[in-house]
C-alpha cells in the first residue's frame, strides 16, 4: 500500500480482518513464540480461527524436520498436525539429491557449527562439482529468548560462500520459490487473494507474501518494531549498522543474482501488536 501499512487495532479492526481470508500461512518463531515461550493469547487464537473453518499452514525457516517442529509445537501445548500443516525448508530433500553418495551439503542452523564442519562442507563441494549446495535461508539473524540478535543460518551459508566463491545452488526457504512450491501441494483451491501470509520478519515472511500475491500481516512480537516500520528504519539482516554494511557488501559480490530488495521496499499491508491480539474474537 502507497500510504504505508494499516495498524489493526481493535475487535472490529480483527474480525474484519480475519473474514477477508479462508488461509492464514504463519511463521512461527516470532508469532506464536520466542524461544521457549509462547506468545500470550496464540493458542486460543489459533483455536478460534480453525473453529470458523480457516486453514492453518506454518510455515518456518527452521531447519528442524516437521517431526523436530512438531516436537516444539507439542511442547508449547500448541495444536499442529504433521499431514499437511507444517512446511520447513528441509520439505523435500531428497528429491533434490538422490544420488547415493554425497551429492549436496546442506546449510542450516547449526549451534555447533564449527571449522572443522566448514573444510569438510569445502571438501565435498570443491571436488565433485555435481554436488549441489543448499541453504535453508540466508537470515542473519533470529531472535529467540534474547532480547538482542543471534547468528540465523545465513552466516553459516555465507562462510562456505566466501571460501568456496560461489553462491548456494538453491535457497530452499522463505522467500523463495520451493517453499512456495510446497504449499500449493497442500492447498486444493488456490486464490492468493484469500490468502494471508503473517510473520514477524520483513525480508523473509513479508516479501514471501509480496512475492506471491498474499496479503502481508506483521506481527510486532519478533524481529521487526513499529519504530523499525514506522521510520523506514529497516534492521533486515542485523541491528548493527556495520554489520548489515558487511553483508550486504558480501551478497552484492559474490550472490549478485540472488534477489535482494531494499530495505525500505518491504512493506507488509498490515500490521498487528501480536497474533495473540485475535484471541480477543473468541471472547465476544
Amino acid at each position: 500500500m502507497s500510504k504505508g501499512p494499516i495498524k489493526l487495532c481493535n475487535i472490529k479492526d480483527y474480525d474484519k480482518f480475519i473474514d477477508k481470508f479462508d488461509t492464514f500461512l504463519l511463521d512461527c518463531d516470532g508469532v506464536l513464540w520466542r524461544g521457549d515461550h509462547v506468545i500470550p493469547g496464540v493458542q486460543k487464537a489459533l483455536s478460534y480461527m480453525r473453529k470458523i473453518g480457516k486453514k492453518i499452514l506454518f510455515v518456518t525457516n527452521a531447519s528442524k524436520s516437521r517431526t523436530g517442529c512438531l516436537e516444539k509445537f507439542k511442547k508449547l501445548n500448541i495444536e499442529a498436525y504433521e499431514d499437511n500443516n507444517t512446511q520447513d525448508p528441509t520439505f523435500d530433500l531428497e528429491n533434490i539429491a538422490p544420488d547415493p553418495e554425497i551429492g549436496a551439503v546442506i546449510c542450516a542452523n547449526d549451534k555447533n557449527f564449527n571449522y572443522q564442519k566448514l573444510s569438510k562442507a569445502l571438501c565435498y563441494l570443491s571436488r565433485n562439482p555435481d554436488c549441489i549446495f543448499i541453504a535453508t535461508t540466508l537470515e542473519a539473524n533470529s531472535q529467540g529468548n534474547c532480547d538482542y540478535p543471534v547468528p540465523a543460518s545465513g552466516t553459516i551459508a555465507v562462510s562456505i560462500l566466501m571460501a568456496l566463491g560461489r553462491k548456494p545452488d538453491i535457497i530452499i526457504g522463505k522467500p523463495n520459490k520451493p517453499m512456495m512450491d510446497c504449499i500449493i501441494q497442500n492447498l486444493q483451491l488456490f486464490d492468493a487473494k484469500r490468502i494471508c501470509m503473517i510473520g514477524d520478519r520483513l525480508d523473509t515472511d513479508v516479501q514471501f507474501g509480496i512475492n506471491n500475491g498474499f496479503t502481508t500481516l506483521l506481527t510486532l512480537t519478533g524481529i521487526t518494531t513499529e519504530n523499525d516500520l514506522l521510520v523506514n528504519n529497516i534492521s533486515v539482516q542485523s541491528k548493527s549498522r556495520k554489520f548489515r554494511k558487511l553483508f550486504a557488501a558480501l551478497q552484492s559480490n559474490l550472490i549478485k543474482s540472488i534477489p535482494n530488495p531494499s530495505p525500505t521496499s518491504i512493506i507488509p499491508d498490515y500490521y498487528i501488536s501480536s497474533f495473540g491480539e485475535f484471541s480477543k474474537l473468541d471472547s465476544q
